[in-house]
């Protein structure tokens, strides 16, 4: 009687535990691909003196500096501008 009421008292005391765990849905996907922030000309130019000055070289494309993780995505201009980088400058401008 007494082993039965023990058992009892611990399927109890375990049933709250396992009946209030949080349920592992399925992982909600991440988008595909994130929107391009605005371009902050100032801030990219920084980030292309902050590149030249881990690798010794300006990047040969504002692509490698998102590849190397430097800016999440390419900027994009505002509309009617384009985007323009010189490497040998080390320096974008919009045009």
């Amino acid at each position: 009687m007494k082993t039965t009421l023990f058992l009892l008292v611990i399927a109890l005391l375990a049933l709250p535990q396992s009946a209030c765990r949080k349920r592992n849905d399925a992982a909600k996907p991440a988008p595909a691909n994130a929107a391009p922030e605005p371009l902050d000309l100032p801030k990219l130019n920084a980030k292309i003196r902050e590149f030249t000055e881990a690798f010794g070289k300006p990047p040969a494309t504002l692509q490698e500096m998102v590849d190397k993780k430097f800016i999440p995505s390419l900027p994009q201009p505002p509309a009617g501008r384009t985007l323009h980088y010189d490497p040998k400058a080390a320096q974008a401008q919009l045009q």
